[in-house]
């Protein structure tokens, strides 16, 4: 493949001691035994220059491990991502490869054995989030179910059992949890009280694209490079990654979102479908409408486009109404109507209680009705009844 220096392609001797596997994932630029290519440029006297390959061994962090002591890799994936028992599957002698880079909140593991082996936890740690990334025919269970096509996300307490196979790579992404519930509450969610609890199996449409695999291939480079020395780009790379998981990856039980006047409002005047655990059982709510409905409740009694929940949900105007459609059951103006109507409700409640003097007028202005003989009307619509027949001291209730 030799050419002349003055504008083609050359070959130098790889290193002797490089090795890898047969069969490496797409985003992997791995190295022929035989020879690496270099690009000579087109200008004379320049020198051509080897293009920079991720070492497959070590990794840039310095982590990792290569060889046939089983208990050693085993030590090496516990490092640098949890404590899997390993466990050989298939026949023949044992030799694994661990490849780590890894920045303060992110760990990007790159695994690969020459037998099949099986690797298993009881329980991931609690301080952390794990995207892996497989081929097709992976065997993976995730809490005893099984995960088609093997790549998934798993979260802190979830217990795994995978089967890497023979020759094949897996990659795998290890999120900081105090990273990813930093971003969560920066992008308008609320503190959590437990783990996100995301859909285990990867999203079809990451799966396909193979984002997660570019972006494992981009961190790999950044680390290699020093890019990640500087405080200020690590801090934007984790959170490129955290904002990748939360915006594309459902999450199948999320945070309940507060209510806009600082209680729940009765179950009968909840808006229908609002962020309810029922709904969300039924189909898993994207990160994105979580934060259009925590925007929603928040600001309620602001004056409110689609345009400024969009914003705050991070989508466009038209996602953001087809999604709410889809999760919500409405549209995001008319669920915003809802809330303020359930915010009156409440109010009204309160001064029937005699907790307030505040008259109906008063709250109704507070919560952005302007126009009072619509707002009776819509609010009867709603609840069956008059304003001023919620803030008597006996309401009746729905008629």
């Amino acid at each position: 493949m030799n050419r002349s220096a003055a504008g083609g392609l050359q070959t130098v001797a790889a290193p002797a001691d490089f090795d890898w596997c047969d069969r490496p994932p797409k985003h992997m630029r791995v190295l022929r035994r035989e020879r690496l290519t270099t690009i000579t440029p087109n200008r004379p006297g320049v020198a051509a220059v080897p293009r920079q390959k991720p070492r497959p061994v070590t990794g840039p962090s310095g982590l990792g491990y290569t060889g046939n002591d089983i208990s050693l890799f085993q030590d090496a994936v516990a490092e640098s991502l949890a404590p899997f028992r390993i466990r050989p599957v298939s026949p023949g002698p044992f030799r694994g490869r661990v490849a780590v880079a890894r920045s303060s909140d992110v760990v990007v593991a790159t695994i690969c054995c020459d037998v099949t082996v099986q690797a298993s936890i009881e329980s991931l740690p609690e301080n952390a989030y794990f995207v892996t990334l497989t081929g097709d025919g992976v065997a993976a269970l995730v809490d005893s179910v099984p995960v088609e096509h093997g790549s998934n996300v798993a979260g802190p307490g979830r217990q795994v059992r995978i089967r890497w196979a023979a020759s094949r790579p897996v990659t795998v992404i290890k999120l900081s949890r105090r990273l990813l519930e930093r971003v969560w509450r920066d992008q308008g969610g609320r503190s959590a009280s437990g783990p996100l609890n995301f859909a285990v199996p990867l999203n079809p449409v990451a799966v396909r694209s193979g984002i997660w695999e570019a972006l494992a291939d981009a961190f790999v480079a950044a680390c290699e490079s020093g890019l990640l020395d500087s405080a200020a780009v690590n801090a934007h790379f984790g959170q490129l990654l955290a904002q990748s998981l939360l915006s594309m990856q459902p999450q199948t039980r999320p945070q309940p979102v507060p209510d806009p006047v600082g209680h729940a409002p009765h179950a009968d005047q909840a808006p229908h479908g609002a962020g309810t655990a029922e709904a969300n059982d039924v189909l898993p709510v994207p990160a994105p409408v979580l934060r259009a409905l925590e925007f929603c409740r928040t600001h309620a009694r602001e004056p409110l486009t689609v345009a400024d929940i969009a914003d705050a949900a991070g989508i466009s105007v038209r996602r953001l109404q087809a999604t709410f459609r889809t999760h919500v059951g409405t549209t995001p103006i008319e669920y915003v109507k809802r809330l303020r109507l359930a915010g009156v409700h409440a109010d009204l409640r309160s001064i029937a209680q005699g907790n307030t003097h505040e008259t109906v007028t008063d709250v109704a202005l507070r919560w952005g009705f302007t126009h009072l003989g619509r707002f009776s009307g819509t609010y009867r619509a709603e609840f069956g009844q008059l304003p001023s027949q919620t803030a008597g001291r006996n309401p009746s209730g729905r008629k």
